[in-house]
């Protein structure tokens, strides 16, 4: 190793021998780098969009959102589990508090991509439809 430049440290895991020496190396090695100097941007990063938005359409509250509409999409609306699953994600997302401060009670339409249910504080949705639902 010593030819080709390279230092070599034997070490054990076991008992822990050899550890300081390498440590003591690489602080060595580290210190002979140029300092850094942290890059910024010369302008600001545009700031994301919210990852749910939440607005009254008509006689129903509708959840916008890539990954939400995503998620009840692909979620079999008839399992239980699936539907359980589906709310853990509502809950990562701040779904029922978003619905909460856009003004939504009990028993109003929640439309989420081309699913409605209606609202409860209570228990899950049990009461889907697709987005054709007529509009009062």
């Amino acid at each position: 190793m010593k030819e080709k430049g390279l230092d070599f440290f034997p070490i054990s895991g076991a008992t822990g021998e050899g550890i300081q020496n390498l440590l003591d190396a690489v602080f060595q090695k580290l210190a002979l780098l140029p300092k850094s100097q942290p890059i910024l941007p010369e302008t600001p990063l545009p700031q994301e969009a919210p990852a749910v938005e939440v607005f009254r359409d008509g006689d129903a509250f509708v959840v916008k959102g890539k990954e939400i509409e995503r998620a009840v999409a692909m979620t079999d609306l008839e399992n239980d589990e699936a539907i359980a699953h589906l709310q853990k994600i509502f809950a990562r997302y701040h779904v029922e508090s978003l619905l909460k401060k856009a003004g939504i009670q009990e028993g109003d339409w929640v439309r989420i991509g081309g699913i409605e249910f209606l609202f409860s504080d209570t228990r899950p949705p049990r009461r889907f439809k697709s987005k054709s639902r007529s509009k009062k």
